[in-house]
């Protein structure tokens, strides 16, 4: 089940600006880029998931280790999607969770972004048990 689930718009000014921070030229492809979908994450709602996240490890800070990107079509600017944000920790690996950002058009999946996430103690700078 997700955590959050909420509208977002791919909004043309947005993916402009986040364009030009990754240092694309204006008319080069893709038109989204396809690390776009992180941009969500500081929706609102989706800030209201991950300070849940936090909560329930409290003393630990959230490393960022690695992101995929599953599309199954490309994203269009100034089209309106659903995002849904789960999270779960993951039973193998003490202090680590899994961050799934589904973004949907209807009832069709657009793309799955996946970030591997580390929540460690600073005061030992190493991830542990939640």
């Amino acid at each position: 089940m997700e955590s959050a689930v909420f509208p977002v718009l791919v909004d043309p000014d947005e993916v402009a600006a986040f364009r030009a921070a990754l240092g694309f030229v204006a008319g080069e492809l893709p038109e989204v880029p396809p690390t776009f979908p992180v941009w969500f994450l500081a929706a609102p709602a989706a800030r209201g998931a991950l300070d849940a996240l936090l909560v329930a490890s409290p003393g630990r800070v959230p490393i960022h280790l690695a992101q995929s990107f599953d599309y199954h079509r490309p994203l269009r600017p100034g089209e309106s999607l659903t995002c849904g944000l789960d999270f779960d920790f993951d039973p193998k690996q003490a202090g680590r969770v899994v961050l799934v950002l589904r973004l949907r058009s209807a009832n069709e999946l657009v793309c799955e972004a996946t970030s591997d996430i580390a929540l460690v103690d600073p005061s030992t700078r190493q991830g542990g048990s939640t």
